[in-house]
């Protein structure tokens, strides 16, 4: 239970750095006052706030060391997981996994939340330059299913179970009914580059084929495919 809040510690940095992303600053005017109005935030500053939260998304971020795992055993008998503990597929002992997950659930909330996609939407019409909804998914994709696989098994299992909830996030996204068309159909054409990319490597890698066969038939038919929830998030505050 104690390493709950220790390794979600960033929890709050990341909902901070995520208000960059499609962000904006705006005042309000007196009578008198003609500089009201909002400003959208820096590209540069946005570019730099989407690659700290990719970061996050990482196994070199999320990978527990052997020193942590190997002092980590089932709570006794009077204190029972609840919501506080991170769930386990693998009860009664610790899941690395199921830490990971819940950490890149953390982050993917806060990138894909509607309102935030809208404004990617609306400022890159406006502004090039600016992150859009698009690449803003191509760049989540490269940094987690696209990226190379690392040398280290422990480090490359957590990579491929955080890959998956970014998967699940997108296609929920999309279930969720909650984006407006033209934000749909910006991630249905990064689902639908990534399903050709993966379907072209998936001879050699099972977890390759497997997602591109997800993505092919849930664009097809969303009511084929079973969405899987987002792992739930601890509690943080208070704290």
């Amino acid at each position: 239970a104690r390493l709950v809040p220790v390794y979600l510690l960033h929890r709050y940095q990341t909902d901070a750095v995520a208000r960059l992303l499609g962000g904006a600053s705006y005042r309000y005017g007196l009578a008198s006052d003609t500089q009201a109005g909002t400003t959208p935030v820096d590209a540069k500053t946005q570019l730099a706030a989407r690659q700290r939260l990719l970061g996050t998304l990482s196994a070199d971020t999320l990978a527990l060391p052997a020193s942590v795992l190997a002092l980590m055993t089932p709570p006794s008998m009077d204190f029972e997981r609840d919501r506080e503990y991170f769930a386990t597929r693998a009860k009664p002992l610790f899941d690395p996994l199921g830490a990971a997950d819940a950490a890149a659930s953390m982050t993917l909330q806060l990138m894909l939340s509607p309102p935030r996609l809208q404004r990617l939407l609306l400022q890159r019409a406006g502004n090039p330059a600016l992150p859009g909804v698009r690449d803003t998914v191509g760049a989540l994709l490269a940094a987690t299913w696209q990226a190379p696989a690392s040398a280290n098994r422990e480090a490359a299992l957590v990579q491929r179970s955080v890959n998956w909830v970014v998967l699940d996030a997108l296609m929920g996204s999309l279930d969720s009914g909650a984006l407006h068309p033209a934000v749909e159909s910006e991630i249905r054409a990064s689902l639908e580059s990534f399903r050709q990319w993966a379907g072209a490597r998936a001879a050699t890698d099972s977890n390759l084929a497997s997602a591109a066969d997800r993505i092919r038939r849930y664009l097809a038919d969303p009511g084929s495919v079973k969405l899987r929830p987002l792992p739930p998030v601890q509690p943080g505050a208070p704290i």
